[in-house]
């Protein structure tokens, strides 16, 4: 699939470092990887088509990228905590992400930021979108609410991996 002699796609460094990956039932690879030194390491996630011999290892997202939307602030990622998941009869992925605050704004004349981790998924045309963050309790971001609540209540923070079954919940 990928080893310590493949450049990592988007940068000059090599791979170093890895987590278990998630494979599904087409040979679909996504995973979570590192350089090493002597600067920062690169850390991202990535994917491969392991069915396709040919195919090449491609960059989901690193450390730096932007987060996607909503992101006012233009708010880019500090890591990926956590192994990416992929659904089993599909190329839908999910992973955690842990980033600058990606939302200002103002009440009664002060600046606020919120929102520094969410779950992020590629949509139907592959491009990366929130599937859930923290910044259910603002108004416009209602989508984001913890479900079954009876009060607004904003999601604290996102432990372990996310979990997409055969149609992630978020699609």
């Amino acid at each position: 699939m990928v080893n310590n002699g493949y450049t990592m796609p988007g940068s000059d460094a090599v791979f170093n470092s890895y987590n278990q990956p998630s494979v599904n039932a087409y040979g679909f690879v996504v995973f979570r990887a590192r350089s090493k030194g002597p600067s920062q390491p690169v850390r991202g996630i990535y994917i491969r088509n392991m069915a396709n011999h040919g195919s090449k290892v491609k960059k989901i997202k690193t450390v730096g990228d932007v987060v996607a939307a909503p992101n006012n602030t233009d708010a880019t990622f500090n890591e990926f905590p956590a192994f990416p998941r992929i659904n089993m009869w599909g190329r839908n992925y999910a992973f955690r992400g842990v980033h600058e605050p990606v939302y200002e704004y103002t009440i009664d004349g002060e600046s606020t930021k919120v929102g520094t981790a969410g779950i992020y998924k590629n949509n139907p045309n592959r491009k990366l979108v929130t599937a859930v963050n923290q910044l259910g309790t603002i108004v416009g971001f209602e989508r984001f609410l913890v479900p079954g609540t009876t009060i607004y209540t904003a999601f604290d923070q996102f432990s372990g991996a996310p979990y997409c079954a055969s149609k992630c919940a978020w699609a």
